[in-house]
């Protein structure tokens, strides 16, 4: 068991670290031995150091998922349109940790958001001013969604309006008291934590369009691991914590991000992660008793999700000098995945993956999800194109009661992309 002494020793031991000249190689001694245990090399505070924080004091094991907080809350200095993303993960996973080591002049922390926050109705703004015009060119974090899925009907449809309306740069309301407040041109990047009960919600990409992209953790294996840290760590949590925001405050400040040429291939890759989020988390209008389509499906157009993932990807390559595009596109394509009805991608993929046409009562045993699930979502996909269906008649007395097999449609212009993108194609 780790002691407070030495957790204390640590952190002091990184703070020391800060006051030394820069670009030198430090060695950590062995009080016991006398042997070198740890050398490392110090530049500022890098992105290593960040990985270090996360897995000695709260073992965090999926390090991605730090990185794509960092690169959303870089995405600030960049010019464009703002990155908002919803971090959504089992309770306890240490969302809040990460959400809230984003602490500097221009982070707002909202723990209470209702349809009345940004603009709040009334004529005197003097004596009541509005929050949305104080939220330009800053990051708003909200370390959890719970109260607000917790919001009556009306006032959650009224405030996922709002929130679309911002994410475009604008706020505004019209109230019986007088008020007419009108605020444009506001840029504001935005950071949330939920449970994934936001699902059982009217999902959030049908209620703010295009807006949000969703990016779901993994959690840890060793969960013993985990709750070791947490004995270990419980008496002095707030230590940790502000050492954390401070690293994390001195990473994103020395990190400078820069518009690097993109490999026309990462280019295309990027636009067929676009083109999956449309697909995968298109909205269709389905009859509640025969499950079948009731109008066509509408994908979205990738233009706005396009630019954000490619701003996502300058800011990830900008996190150290030697980041990886294979690395930086993997996590676009578990954004690609996790911002997607994920039903719908276990049978595309499932269908993506075999060259024998399937039943609908077959994927439901081999997926293990309900029959009804199946056609709905095989109806969507066959809707778009993505898939053929051959529909056997079960009894020529009753025509409209069919059996039906799927089979990917491999003349599909999007399907013919995946296949030729082969790291891609693991990653799905």
């Amino acid at each position: 068991m780790v002691t407070k002494e030495e957790i204390e020793r640590e952190i002091e031991f990184d703070k020391d670290l800060e006051g030394r000249k820069k670009d030198k190689i430090y060695g950590r001694i062995d009080e016991v031995t006398g042997k070198l245990i740890e050398v490392r090399h110090y530049k500022g505070t890098d992105l290593n150091e960040i990985y270090r924080i996360y897995q000695k004091y709260f073992h965090v094991e999926d390090t991605k998922r730090i990185d794509i907080i960092l690169a959303v809350a870089l995405s600030r200095k960049l010019e464009g349109i703002p990155i908002w993303l919803f971090l959504v993960g089992a309770s306890g996973d240490m969302k809040s940790v990460q959400l809230n080591s984003i602490d500097d002049e221009d982070t707002y922390l909202l723990h209470n958001l209702t349809s009345k926050t940004l603009v709040n109705g009334f004529k005197d703004k003097i004596k009541h001013p509005d929050l949305a015009p104080d939220l330009h060119e800053k990051i708003v974090i909200i370390p959890d969604m719970a109260q607000i899925l917790k919001l009556p009907p009306t006032e959650k449809a009224e405030l996922w309006g709002q929130l679309r309306d911002l994410y475009d740069g604008f706020a505004g309301k019209d109230s019986g008291f007088g008020s007419r407040a009108k605020y444009r041109g506001l840029k504001v990047t935005l950071l949330a934590g939920s449970t994934p009960s936001i699902d059982a919600q009217i999902l959030v990409h049908q209620d703010l369009g295009t807006r949000e992209l969703i990016y779901r953790t993994k959690g840890n294996i060793k969960k013993k691991e985990v709750m070791k840290r947490c004995f270990e760590n419980e008496e002095f949590e707030k230590k940790i914590t502000d050492h954390l925001k401070e690293k994390t405050k001195k990473f994103l400040e020395e990190t400078n991000v820069f518009r690097h040429y993109i490999h026309p291939k990462y280019l295309n890759e990027i636009m067929n992660i676009a083109t999956y989020i449309t697909y995968m988390r298109a909205t269709a209008e389905i009859d509640s008793y025969s499950h079948e389509l009731r109008n066509d499906v509408y994908p979205e157009e990738p233009t706005r999700i396009a630019k954000q993932l490619k701003r996502l990807f300058i800011c990830l390559m900008s996190l150290s000098e030697d980041y990886s595009e294979k690395r930086a596109l993997e996590i676009l394509w578990h954004i690609a995945k996790s911002s997607a009805f994920p039903l719908r991608i276990k049978i595309f993929n499932y269908l993506l993956g075999h060259d024998k046409e399937v039943s609908t009562s077959e994927l439901s045993e081999l997926l293990q999800i309900g029959k009804s699930t199946v056609k709905r979502e095989t109806g969507v996909l066959w809707n778009m194109g993505l898939v053929n269906c051959r529909r056997q008649i079960i009894n020529s007395n009753y025509p409209d009661r069919t059996y039906d097999h799927w089979l990917i449609n491999k003349k599909h212009p999007f399907i013919i992309n995946l296949s030729e993108l082969k790291p891609s194609k693991d990653i799905i």
